[in-house]
This record gives structure tokens, C-alpha cells and sequence, in this order.
């Protein structure tokens, strides 16, 4: 799946939102849980910023950014 597959998955589980490099489009899940990013190991899939302002995100759960070499832009949180 890859690193930034999964953090964006789990981001979005979360009800977050996610960002990728070279695209316009803020990814989140769909009301019924479907997640709208591939499955499976994409090298064009490299977030570049996170919202988790609509999130219980927890401290704990930063360890999903630590293999995120490209996030370039501010992790939102309010």
C-alpha cells in the first residue's frame, strides 16, 4: 500500500481530509465509509497536507505522518 496510501486512508477513517502533490482535490471518506484512493501501492499518491480539524485526532496517532517525506504544507488542526 505504501506510506502515504495508508496514512491517508487511516487520516480519512478518522474523518480527516487529505492532499496530494500535483492535485487540487481534498480527499475525504465517503458518508458511507468507502475511501476514494486506491488500495494498493500507487508511487502518484504522496500527501502533501492534512486536515484534522474535524477530528478526535490523538497524539498518539501522529506516528502515520513519521514516513511522510513530502508533507509540505501545515498539518490543520482547528
Amino acid at each position: 500500500m505504501g506510506s502515504n496510501i495508508a496514512a491517508a486512508e487511516m487520516i480519512m477513517l478518522w474523518g480527516g481530509r487529505v492532499k496530494f502533490v500535483d492535485d487540487d482535490i481534498w480527499y475525504k471518506s465517503y458518508s458511507k465509509g468507502d475511501i476514494p484512493i486506491p488500495k494498493e501501492y500507487n508511487p502518484n499518491y504522496i500527501v502533501e497536507a492534512v486536515d484534522l480539524s474535524n477530528t478526535q485526532w490523538m497524539l498518539e496517532s501522529m506516528e502515520h505522518f513519521r514516513m511522510l517525506m513530502k508533507l509540505v504544507t501545515d498539518i490543520i488542526l482547528s
